[in-house]
C-alpha cells in the first residue's frame, strides 16, 4: 500500500506503529473484505489501478492475520521480525563505541521504559517492543481524546526521542551510509 510503503521508506518506526493501527482497523471489520473496501478504501482518492493494489494489499493483510491466527490480538509475524531487527540494532548501538547520544537517549527514556515493562507487567519485554506498546498506546489515548498527564506526555517524548535516533541510524544502514 502506498502509506505503508512511504513510511517504511522513511522512518520504520511509525512503519510499524502505522501497521499496529492497520491491524487493529482489519480487526474492527472482523476481516471482511468487502467492509474495509466499503468503509475504509472509497476514501482514498486514487486511480482504479492504485485502488485495486490497495484492496489486495488489504487481503493480502487478512489472510496473513488468518494464517498466523492474529484475529484477536498480536501483530503478524514480519512485524515482530521488524521489532527483533530493531532490538538487535538497538543492543548493537549501545555497545558499539562512538554512539554516545544514543546511549544518552536511552538512559534518559530508561525509567519510562521501565515504568512501560511495570505496566505491561512483563519485564522480559525488550525495550524497544515495550516503547512501541507504550507510543501506540499513547496515540490510542489521543485518538480517543482522552487525558493525558505531563508526566506521560514527558516519558512519551524522551521514548520518542530515542526511537526517532533509532530509526534514523537505521535509516542510514539501509542507504548505505553507516557500517555496522
Amino acid at each position: 500500500m502506498i502509506v505503508a510503503r512511504e513510511k517504511k521508506q522513511e522512518n520504520i518506526i511509525e512503519y510499524i506503529l502505522y501497521m499496529f493501527q492497520i491491524e487493529d482497523l482489519i480487526r474492527a471489520y472482523n476481516l471482511d473484505p468487502d467492509q474495509i473496501e466499503k468503509n475504509v478504501i472509497v476514501k482514498y482518492q486514487q486511480e482504479a489501478d492504485v485502488l485495486s493494489e490497495i484492496k489486495e494489499w488489504y487481503r493480502n493483510h487478512i489472510i496473513m492475520m488468518i494464517q498466523e491466527k492474529k484475529q484477536k490480538k498480536g501483530h503478524l509475524v514480519y512485524i515482530e521480525n521488524l521489532i527483533s531487527y530493531l532490538e538487535d540494532f538497538h543492543v548493537y548501538l549501545l555497545k558499539k563505541a562512538g554512539n554516545e547520544e544514543y546511549l544518552k537517549l536511552y538512559q534518559q527514556a530508561l525509567p519510562a521504559i521501565q515504568d512501560l515493562k511495570l505496566k505491561l507487567e512483563d519485564q522480559r519485554i525488550p525495550d524497544v517492543k515495550a516503547c512501541l506498546n507504550g507510543l501506540y498506546g499513547y496515540l490510542l489515548l489521543k485518538l480517543q481524546k482522552k487525558e493525558i498527564s505531563k508526566p506521560t506526555k514527558d516519558a512519551v517524548d524522551k521514548i520518542s526521542q530515542m526511537l526517532a535516533y533509532l530509526s534514523e541510524k537505521q535509516k542510514m544502514v539501509d542507504a548505505g551510509e553507516l557500517e555496522l
